[in-house]
């Protein structure tokens, strides 16, 4: 995530939500309470400790909730629907095989006043949905009036 998104998207949280990071491997966003990923848990921090962590010094998701898996797999991610009231994608669709597959479960997963955050992708990408409190599209910053 941009640094200069970081304090925005910890104002819209809140304490109490539930937050899902959709690829988190490089480094984790840590108010994240669940980080899906293909890569272990023990890889996570790619970029080291020369960059600073995200999202506050102490990550809220732990071994047990890093869930490994490929984010293109056909079967559902393993939540409930509407369980989530914000996940976090950031630099992620525009590196897998299949950019489409991710923003249905995202949708799926998302409160009806959830919110997804993450950088727009490529132009790859051809799937635009709306869903949650997500403003204009998916894959825009939140709402232009929440995270500009």
């Amino acid at each position: 995530m941009l640094e200069p998104k970081v304090s925005k998207v910890l104002d819209l949280l809140g304490p109490s939500a539930l937050v899902l990071e959709i690829g988190g491997l490089g480094r984790p966003f840590n108010r994240a309470d669940f980080v899906l990923n293909a890569e272990p848990y023990e890889t996570r921090g790619y970029y080291g400790s020369s960059r600073p962590a995200q999202g506050g010094a102490i990550p809220q998701f732990r071994q047990e909730t890093w869930i490994r898996r490929d984010i293109c797999d056909r079967e559902p991610y393993p939540f409930a629907d509407k369980q989530l009231g914000f996940v976090i994608r950031s630099h992620t669709l525009e590196d897998v095989r299949d950019p489409d597959r991710p923003p249905g479960e995202i949708c799926r997963l998302l409160r009806d006043d959830g919110t997804p955050l993450g950088k727009p992708p490529s132009t790859r990408t051809s799937s635009v949905q709306k869903c949650g409190n997500g403003g204009d599209e998916l894959f825009l910053m939140a709402r232009t009036s929440h995270v500009a």
